[in-house]
């Protein structure tokens, strides 16, 4: 039986994985064309807030490096990296009940 294609997204926070990667909930990626800036939108939500633990809040300014890795996406077994790039935090949201961050 074949497995169906999957994406899975890399997020490390000044070059560092804190843990962003596994409770992504939802992901906005522009690649917009030469001359302008490319745009990322990265959504965590839960009851418990389980993505601000571990004493890490995301800041302004701060650097995001966002990779995808594309699965079965040409053939079975295979394992494509697609690198959208490096961006600077530029925008932090909370909102509440469940607790949601947006971060751009």
């Amino acid at each position: 039986m074949a497995n169906a294609r999957r994406v899975e997204c890399q997020i490390l926070y000044d070059g560092n994985e804190v843990g962003l990667s596994g409770r992504l909930t939802a992901l906005d990626y522009t690649d917009n064309s030469s001359g302008v800036s490319d745009e990322i939108c990265l959504t965590f939500s839960g009851r418990d807030a389980d993505w601000l633990r571990n004493d890490f809040v995301p800041e302004k300014e701060h650097d995001l490096d966002v990779t995808f890795w594309l699965h079965n996406w040409k053939r079975q077994g295979d394992c494509l990296r697609y690198h959208c790039g490096n961006f600077t935090l530029d925008d932090i949201t909370y909102s509440g009940t469940p607790s949601t961050s947006n971060i751009k």
